[in-house]
């Protein structure tokens, strides 16, 4: 049965033609874009500029991060000098010759007072032209004195965590090397960590990850990208006597690797209980001892469970959650609900296809919706949420806000803030996490409650008028 959507009347009809074209998705993919990674990267990199050869709008997207998604960031500056550029690129100008106007743009940009790195990229309308911006930038850096590199345009084949990872990439690939650092076998670095934000959730990650990495006998000491310049990021990669592959990066590590020599330790994210053991059981395996690892791990679950055995059986078993956001924390995510006693019915990744290959494996009961149209993302959580307790969602259309119980996470995240120490990985961030999941099912169990008595003082509940209780009873 169709709807003819040409009768003003809105009767039904029987019909066996294809839908009509007013009927099909042309919604816009929920993915965000490549550029919006790119941002992401710079603004975790605190004296890093970015210049785009685009129209202004480049400039405009920079808002899908700065005072939206993160509180704390710098993109953009009062002072005029804003670490997002462009180069006010017009179709009529695509074909003119403007290398002298970009190596300009970027020799200021490198100019600028505690300027560190400076990058340029392009979107498709300028790429397609085929400038050797590899050419320009190395003009530029010879002019200024700057780290000046081309970030190669994805968003033909990419999303936002292409356009992330393409960035740190291109930082592996083009960082200057020195003969004067010595590798030190106690530090470790991170790469592929994602800082989309510098308010205290990821603050709060960074002081855990640390923490735990220090309990093993380790130093981190340098984390790509978590809010440190430029320089304390290039020689912290050389000390490193081992780098932890994160996965929101996995090319730069690889390159980092062949670069400096540094061997590679490729790491899940350590989002959930078992992720944060199973991470810290692999570090003592290779780098620091087991025994090691092993003490850390009984006193951290020491202290934690305790904290939880009377929440777990009496808030979180049997309750159904979904999810919608990037794959590794979706990994995560399940794995914590599972863990609870809990189960995830559906999930929706908000990247490519591509990106959330890993997803596929042990979610045989888990309905995987991957890189949605608006539309489609909308009918499915619409669908879904009826019959779930929780939703943890990224600020996206059709997912969250229509439900009782929900709680704004990942990127972006325009709603929910962190101004105090609230991280989500390690053991510390689990407990945060899990407080607030404790929260909103709390808060659906009062409205059902509510709803239930509500009922019960109805017409005929034994409160209401015709109830034994009420006015009218006998």
């Amino acid at each position: 049965m169709t709807i003819d959507v040409n009768k003003r009347s809105g009767e039904e009809r029987e019909s066996s033609a294809p839908l009509p074209s007013e009927m099909l998705d042309t919604s816009a993919r929920v993915t965000t874009t490549c550029l919006i990674g790119a941002y992401a990267a710079i603004n975790a990199i605190p004296d890093s500029y970015l210049l785009v050869d685009a129209p202004d709008c480049a400039h405009l997207k920079a808002q899908f991060i700065h005072g939206n998604h993160d509180l704390m960031s710098t993109l953009i500056s009062i002072s005029g000098y804003h670490r997002i550029g462009n180069t006010a690129l017009h179709c009529w100008k695509v074909i003119d010759k403007r290398d002298e106007q970009i190596v300009a743009l970027l020799e200021k940009m490198g100019e600028f007072e505690g300027s560190g790195v400076v990058m340029m990229t392009s979107m498709p309308m300028a790429t397609i032209v085929g400038i050797d911006y590899e050419r320009l930038v190395r003009q530029a850096q010879a002019r200024s004195g700057t780290d000046t590199f081309h970030v190669f345009d994805r968003a033909i084949d990419g999303d936002w965590m292409d356009g992330y990872a393409e960035v740190l990439d291109t930082l592996a690939r083009s960082m200057p090397l020195s003969d004067e650092i010595e590798r030190d076998p106690k530090k470790v670095a991170i790469v592929g960590y994602f800082m989309d934000r510098n308010e205290e959730d990821h603050h709060g990650n960074l002081r855990e990850l640390r923490r735990l990495i220090e309990g093993l006998g380790l130093e981190l000491c340098t984390v790509w990208a978590g809010g440190e310049p430029w320089e304390t990021m290039k020689r912290g990669i050389q000390e490193a006597g081992t780098i932890l592959s994160f996965p929101y990066a996995r090319k730069a590590a690889r390159t980092l690797e062949r670069r400096v020599g540094t061997p590679v330790l490729e790491c899940r994210l350590p989002f959930g209980l078992n992720a944060t053991v199973k991470w810290l059981e692999q570090l003592g395996e290779s780098i620091a001892r087991p025994e090691v690892a092993a003490d850390l791990i009984a006193r951290e679950l020491q202290a934690i469970m305790p904290r939880l055995e009377f929440v777990v059986p009496f808030h979180f078993l049997h309750r159904r959650a979904m999810f919608v956001g990037d794959p590794h924390l979706a990994a995560g995510f399940v794995e914590i609900v599972e863990e609870f006693g809990g189960t995830v019915p559906f999930m929706a990744i908000t990247s490519r296809k591509q990106n959330a290959r890993h997803l596929r494996d042990g979610l045989s009961d888990t309905t995987l919706h991957v890189d949605p149209t608006i539309a489609s993302l909308m009918e499915h959580t619409m669908e879904h949420q009826r019959s779930v307790d929780l939703v943890v969602s990224c600020n996206t259309t059709g997912a969250g806000p229509a439900t009782e119980g929900h709680i704004e996470f990942g990127f972006p995240c325009y709603e929910r803030h962190a101004l105090y120490d609230r991280p989500f990985l390690g053991f510390s961030g689990l407990m945060a996490f899990a407080d607030e999941m404790l929260r909103e099912l709390r808060k659906v169990d009062q409205m059902k409650l509510r709803r239930e008595k509500d009922r019960e003082k109805g017409p005929n509940g034994p409160d209401g008028p015709g109830g034994p209780d009420g006015p009218g009873g006998p």
